[in-house]
């Protein structure tokens, strides 16, 4: 386990001593207190394990993913679309004009869609944290949950982009909405 969680679970404080790291094999110790000898090439096979196991599946789950949040974001704002299509038609009735109606639907659409993957993001990346550590019990030694800040603002990017394409095709749907729905639905 990581030092921090070492020292919390056996109420030491910050900065305690509770191993050894050592470049060659330590001889000076009774064998019945040494936990486990984890060598260069024992980190090597795991790593090199992981990568095979997990390498083509990450890049898989990557556009996989870009892809289903574009259709999600896409289904929920066809969905805000088609059920003010008849405000939208009034709206175009009393003036307004295109871009002043996709506005209105586009942007706090897009306010949402960022607040949710700010927040999705950061409950992620915690999740994975905890994941990892679960994970890490299993095996012998210790390796961290590690996401580089480009790979960080990368995700974030991707979703953006994913919706600002959804955000044309929205705004291409609400151009073609006709005048005459509103006058047809008048009951």
């Amino acid at each position: 386990m990581d030092e921090e969680c070492f020292n919390e679970t056996f109420e030491k404080k910050d900065g305690d001593f509770s191993g050894y790291f050592s470049r060659t094999e330590i001889k000076d110790i009774d064998d019945q207190y040494i936990a486990t000898v984890i060598t260069n090439d024992d980190i090597l096979k795991v790593t090199n394990q992981l990568n095979h196991s997990f390498g083509g599946i990450i890049r898989v789950f990557k556009y996989a993913l870009i892809v289903l949040t574009a259709a999600l974001i896409y289904l929920l704002a066809k969905i805000i679309i088609e059920r003010n299509e008849h405000s939208i038609s009034m709206a175009k009735i009393l003036g307004f004009k295109n871009t002043e109606i996709g506005s209105l639907y586009i942007v706090p659409t897009a306010i949402v869609v960022i607040l949710f993957a700010a927040a999705g993001f950061v409950a992620g990346y915690y999740l994975m944290i905890w994941i990892f550590k679960i994970f890490m019990l299993q095996m012998d030694g210790y390796f961290a949950f590690n996401m580089s800040i480009p790979s960080m603002i990368l995700s974030v990017l991707y979703l953006l982009i994913g919706y600002a394409f959804v955000s044309v095709i929205d705004y291409i749907r609400i151009r073609h909405i006709p005048m005459d729905v509103a006058l047809k639905n008048i009951e």
